[in-house]
């Protein structure tokens, strides 16, 4: 009996410390500020029939700010990887994507970057949330980001802006 409450006690703390470090590991994005960004929506069906959500994030503040963008779906799920960033001027043949891993990228002083929700690679539909976080190098920056959302859909033929 004392071998295998002693047994039990083992795997609950080996599977508490995993998960802490895998836990650990994940959340090493040190945000001096958040926003939560609701109501988002996004869809792909084919190429005729999707919306994609654009987040424009801009910097007010004249020092590089680092920025973190996470997309979580209707059931909480990490959607990230279906974004990407784009900065300059962005039109069907041209898409000056940023460097950025897991959401993360750099906005420089008074700068601009779109994080584009748009995966045209399989079927799906998002309602749910964005969550913004940044940091900076000046530990007293208290606000540091603005920004705004808008979509672009197409269905059948008609091309729609919001």
């Amino acid at each position: 009996m004392k071998k295998a409450i002693v047994t039990t006690l083992s795997t609950l703390i080996f599977t508490l410390l995993v998960c802490s470090a895998a836990l650990a590991e994940s959340s090493n994005f040190n945000a001096q500020g958040r926003a939560v960004v609701p109501g988002l929506y996004t869809h792909y069906d084919r190429d005729t029939s999707y919306t994609y959500t654009y987040l424009s994030i801009s910097n007010i503040t004249d020092k590089n700010v680092q920025c973190k963008v996470t997309i979580l779906d209707h059931d909480g799920n990490d959607q990230t990887s279906r974004g990407y960033v784009v900065s300059g001027h962005y039109n069907q043949s041209s898409v000056p994507q940023v460097p950025s891993t897991n959401g993360e990228f750099d906005i420089p002083a008074y700068g601009t970057r779109v994080f584009v929700l748009a995966d045209k690679s399989q079927r799906y539909c998002i309602y749910g949330q964005a969550i913004i976080e940044w940091n900076s190098d000046d530990s007293k920056k208290s606000k540091a980001l603005t920004g705004t959302m808008r979509y672009y859909g197409f269905a059948g033929s008609i091309y729609s802006v919001k």
